[in-house]
């Protein structure tokens, strides 16, 4: 047994929603760990609520405050400069006597590492660089960037190749410290055995196109919507359905508007765990317009239900989706409307891909992404 401890800014209890992707990453790789005989450990912030302590499907969780819990209704104030991240990390570090651990993972900037002495494996897990796209990312991003440089692991993991380059340019990181481990999918929870009837019968028995994730202008919900339209042209039995929330909610659905779609573009909001599977299942295809996906989770969850993937064939995507879809190598709205218009048209296509995306996605079972961090700490220690 090797005792696993985390450290991550959020962790899915007693709710989700503030990092979602990140949340659901740690959450699978807990998974993995337990069903492989582990024993694992959370520091985390308050961000997700909870108590200081909770024992959660036996994974012990200890949660620590930050500036943000520290200032109330000003909290939100704390992003600035990374403060949160900094005053987290440093309350972590005065109560290290929780590091007693084997192999130990970190999910956030800890600048303070190097005060930590410990007889454990430290690993980095890096996501995707921030890219400045509003006043908040300028006074944050390039302060998290400094915090993560004087982060020093043991190693760092990176989920694609695509991220490992990015962060050995922006971290200066030694080819030998860094890892490739991808992301995982959790196989029990999506399967193509899942009842979507109920998800049918509220919002209609038309075919439809699926996105999922949040509503950020990296996403590219813009680019989809207007590529939808062009398909909405040419099939008129379809819907496309946007699960999730975020800053651009607002502007999105004056865009549907503005095209005249609201009786064909559904936003669902934020979608709770139990029935985030439902929505894959009802949807004949996912697409995503991301420009910039450190991995993108969401291509495995609809993989494992045989989703064909439309996507463009940029970052790490390729790396993930593989053949299991069409990636459209141009910025274009024709060409990405006619790769979903293909796969609506020629059953035998859409067969194909569909089992090619089963037969792939078995590759990320979370047992198997969990045993490769365990891989890492015993090399190490064999070495030692």
């Amino acid at each position: 047994m090797v005792r696993i401890t985390i450290i991550t800014p959020v962790f899915p209890y007693p709710k989700r929603g503030v990092y979602t992707g990140i949340e659901r990453h740690i959450e699978g790789l807990c998974k993995g760990f337990k069903k492989l005989g582990h024993k694992v450990t959370i520091i985390t912030t308050y961000w997700n609520g909870g108590t200081s302590y909770h024992n959660f499907n036996d994974i012990e969780i200890y949660r620590f405050k930050d500036l943000r819990a520290i200032l109330g209704k000003l909290g939100k104030l704390s992003g600035v400069f990374e403060l949160n991240f900094l005053t987290f990390s440093l309350n972590v570090t005065l109560n290290k006597k929780l590091l007693d651990t084997d192999l130990l993972l970190i999910n956030l900037p800890f600048p303070f590492l190097s005060l930590i002495d410990g007889n454990f494996i430290s690993i980095g897990l890096l996501h995707h660089a921030q890219p400045i796209v509003n006043l908040k990312d300028a006074l944050s991003a390039p302060f998290g960037n400094i915090y993560g440089k004087l982060t020093k692991p043991d190693y760092w993991v990176a989920p694609s190749r695509f991220t490992a380059e990015q962060f050995i340019k922006l971290f200066k990181i030694s080819k030998e410290k860094i890892k490739i481990i991808p992301e995982g999918v959790d196989l029990e929870k999506f399967n193509r055995n899942i009842d979507a009837s109920d998800i049918n019968e509220k919002l209609g028995n038309e075919r439809k196109i699926l996105f999922v994730g949040n509503l950020h202008p990296n996403k590219g919900v813009h680019f989809l919507i207007k590529s939808f339209a062009l398909v909405k042209s040419k099939i008129n039995d379809v819907k496309l359905v946007i699960v999730g929330d975020g800053p651009l909610k607002h502007y999105l659905i004056n865009l549907t508007k503005s095209l005249n779609l609201e009786k064909d573009i559904i936003f669902a909001g934020f979608v709770s765990d139990e029935e985030l599977p439902k929505y894959y299942a009802s949807c004949d295809i996912f697409a995503s317009a991301s420009v910039l996906e450190g991995f993108g989770l969401i291509f495995l969850e609809a993989m494992a239900l045989g989703k064909p993937i439309v996507a463009f064939n940029l970052a790490s995507i390729p790396e993930v989706v593989g053949n299991a879809g069409i990636l459209v190598n141009e910025i274009n709205y024709e060409k990405f409307a006619n790769a979903i218009i293909e796969l609506l048209r020629y059953e035998e296509l859409y067969q194909e891909k569909s089992q090619i995306a089963l037969d792939r996605v078995r590759l990320f079972s979370w047992e198997k992404i969990a045993e490769q961090f365990v891989k890492i700490n015993e090399r190490v220690s064999e070495k030692i």
